[in-house]
Formats: structure tokens, C-alpha cells, sequence
């Protein structure tokens, strides 16, 4: 049985989608070569506790990251660290700042890939996809 929401828990699953959009989009423009996935870790944990929030992943079965950021062939929760990114790659970020509205309501925070080449995204891709369909969309820049 899916339980139905009513005004007050929409807007409050409508504030954190909000807030964790606007975080997404500073740390989307942070995204460049030369940047290390690291940083981008590091900016995100900054981003988030300015917006009042706490990542739901760092800590969870020992999850050492802020944000799940994954390169090229890291299909899911790629760990910031040294990895510098560099022209052509393929960058996921999976963002979240609030654990108890993701439980309470099913929310999930849809990914967002940007594929760059010479330094600017030329490509963005939001939210879920087949594996056939993400290569289709993909194949100009592979």
C-alpha cells in the first residue's frame, strides 16, 4: 500500500528536493578538469551542512564519502578521493542533505551525468535510464 501525502509533507519533501537541487547545481559548476573527486566530496559536505542538512551516506556501513561521485565506468557510489577528472569523462553526482525525509517520504534524488569535452559539459543527462539508452544517448561522445 502506497500511503498517500497530504499538503504539509509535500512541502516538505517539496523543501528538501529544492534545497538538494540548488546544492547539485553550485556543485555542478564546480565540475571541471583537473578538479579530484575529492574536492567535489569535500564542497558537497561544506554545501550540505550550510543548507542546514546532514548526508545520509557518510557513515552508513561505513560509507566514507558526503556524495557518491562516479566516474566513466563507476556506475554507482564512486568515493571522492585523488581521482582527478579530466576532458571526456562521464561525471555522476548523487547528492542528498536530509536522511529522515528520504525515509519518511521515498525520495529519491535523481543523478545527474554531465559528459565534457574541451572543458564544457556537452552533454547533461537527468535521471534514470536503461543501460541501451544511456549508450545511445552516449555514443557521439564515446
Amino acid at each position: 500500500m502506497i500511503p498517500l501525502k497530504k499538503g504539509p509533507e509535500i512541502e516538505g519533501m517539496r523543501r528538501s528536493c529544492r534545497s538538494v537541487s540548488e546544492i547539485l547545481e553550485r556543485l555542478s559548476a564546480l565540475v571541471e578538469p583537473g578538479v579530484s573527486t575529492g574536492e567535489l566530496d569535500e564542497a558537497a559536505a561544506v554545501m550540505i551542512r550550510e543548507a542546514g542538512g546532514k548526508s545520509p551516506f557518510f557513515g552508513y556501513r561505513g560509507f566514507p564519502g558526503h556524495i557518491c561521485v562516479s566516474v566513466n565506468e563507476e556506475v554507482v557510489h564512486g568515493i571522492g578521493g585523488k581521482r582527478k577528472l579530466a576532458y571526456g569523462d562521464i561525471v555522476k553526482l548523487d547528492v542528498d542533505k536530509n536522511p529522515e525525509v528520504t525515509r519518511r517520504y521515498g525520495i529519491l534524488n535523481i543523478p545527474t551525468l554531465g559528459v565534457f569535452k574541451d572543458g564544457q559539459v556537452v552533454k547533461e543527462l537527468v535521471g534514470a535510464r536503461s543501460k541501451s539508452r544511456l549508450l545511445d544517448e552516449l555514443a557521439d561522445f564515446i
